[in-house]
């Protein structure tokens, strides 16, 4: 269909710069900014409040789509595909908007919505490097165990992803963190050119400095809680290196031994490490 909305969905891993991407894109005046979606019916069990002061129930966009599911408590690419597509045609209709991104990075989801004529999708594989992705995570993780199911995770999900792009080779387009802090200005006129939308970068003070408005964003946890707590309305965007520090040791040659060679066909070098 060719009215039907656009969804850039930023597939990936998390731990990935994907909350910074969809603030920077959704700062066009064409583009909304769902966060990650997929968790909406848990958020609402977790009584979240959604990032425009609003319990999740009474926001003007999630409100709709959970008056829809009234006692749903899963994630969305759990549910049959009508509820799927209706939750983002309901949230689509109070928005304004004609293209939403979507940070969810749900491999699932992803192929629900690939497979929804109502939706007309657009797939943005963000890549970070494997090593960062695990020393971020083990971070926050409690368990060894855990990390390296992450790190497994990271294989698995890329590799099902590039299988979804074979299949829509014009809406999938692949992009490494580092490629977009190294030049976000750059990074977003492409997507937004990519999505159909004249590029913007009126939210760019500088290269690497841009303007945050909270004003029609709609996030809430488990989106990075760092960000949301923060409400930034200006950041720096550079390549986070602490993953780099000697400290890291360990959990780099954790990811270096699951995730590499496979991580090389995204440029990716053991020789570039620390």
């Amino acid at each position: 269909m060719s009215t039907a909305p656009k969804v850039i969905y930023i597939a990936g891993s998390g731990r990935s710069g994907s909350t910074l991407l969809s603030l920077l894109l959704s700062q066009h005046p064409q583009i909304a900014n769902f966060g990650q979606i997929r968790d909406v019916f848990l958020a609402r069990s977790n009584n979240a409040i959604c990032s425009c002061g609003e319990g999740l129930a009474s926001c003007t966009i999630w409100g709709p789509v959970l008056d829809q599911q009234p006692k749903e408590s899963r994630r969305l690419g759990l549910l049959p595909q009508k509820t799927i597509v209706n939750a983002y045609l309901s949230a689509f209709a109070n928005t304004g908007a004609t293209v939403c991104v979507d940070s969810s990075k749900s491999v699932d989801l992803c192929r629900a919505l690939q497979a929804a004529p109502e939706v007309n999708l657009y797939c943005l594989n963000l890549i970070r490097d494997p090593r960062a992705v695990a020393v971020s995570w083990s971070k926050v993780l409690g368990s060894s165990d855990l990390l390296r199911k992450r790190c497994h995770n990271w294989v698995g999900r890329q590799k099902r992803i590039e299988q979804m792009g074979a299949r829509a080779r014009a809406k999938f387009l692949p992009l490494r963190y580092e490629d977009f802090v190294r030049d976000a200005v750059s990074s977003v006129a492409m997507i937004h050119t990519w999505a159909g939308v004249a590029p913007d970068a009126s939210t760019f003070e500088s290269p690497s400095v841009a303007r945050i408005s909270w004003q029609d964003q709609h996030l809430f946890a488990p989106a990075n809680e760092a960000v949301l707590k923060a409400r930034a309305t200006s950041v720096r965007i550079a390549e986070a290196t602490a993953w780099k520090d000697p400290e890291a040791a360990q959990v780099r040659a954790l990811a270096t031994e699951i995730c590499f060679p496979f991580a090389k066909r995204y440029g990716y070098r053991l020789d570039s490490s620390p």
